[in-house]
């Protein structure tokens, strides 16, 4: 039966009324979430529930088709673009690619998901623990790159999980640097 063995840290937040809880460490701090970033999130999803069925994505797509896209609308966004609520696209894809990895992780979802289709972005087999070498970039990869991506840098080269996870933080910190754009006269991020 579900609830029947509360987890414990072992450590004990009390409070001046003499009640005595769990802490929150490393739980998460919900408080912190923007609640603005939060509201375009959602309705992101409330707009992709529309087009393609409610939880659609849940069912599983290769990460790299979320790197790839949540990269793009960053870049529309930046270049000006302002045809579809690109930030909020970003966002959604940022946020179906962590739950997308985390379900990989806890193997609710294939781990043939870390791969797949032709996406430079999708990560390549994994390596033995031993082998350092990083796979060579696809040529579409190579084109991109080339193409400059309107960033000033290349396109990040996701190889393993801990990377797709930088990656991630690596999108919401542009993201944040994005949104800033509009207050500055110069529109310089």
């Amino acid at each position: 039966m579900s609830g029947e063995n509360l987890k414990d840290s072992g450590k004990r937040a009390e409070f001046d009324t003499g009640s005595v809880r769990d802490t929150e460490d490393n739980k998460g701090r919900f408080d912190l979430l923007p609640l603005g970033g939060l509201l375009a999130a959602a309705r992101q999803f409330q707009r992709g529930a529309a087009k393609y069925g409610v939880d659609n994505w849940r069912k599983g797509q290769p990460v790299g088709r979320y790197i790839s896209s949540a990269i793009r609308h960053l870049i529309e966004y930046r270049e000006g673009y302002r045809d579809e609520p690109h930030l909020d696209a970003a966002v959604w894809n940022a946020l179906a690619l962590a739950d997308t990895v985390r379900r990989i992780e806890l193997g609710q979802l294939p781990e043939a998901l870390m791969r797949g289709d032709d996406n430079p972005y999708s990560l390549p087999e994994p390596l033995p623990p031993d082998v350092a070498p990083l796979p060579e970039v696809t040529e579409r990869a190579k084109s991109e790159h080339k193409m400059g991506f309107g960033l000033g840098a290349p396109p990040p080269e996701v190889t393993d999980k801990a990377k797709v996870s930088a990656a991630i933080g690596t999108l919401l910190e542009f993201w944040e640097r994005c949104k800033k754009t509009i207050d500055t006269p110069d529109g310089t991020v």
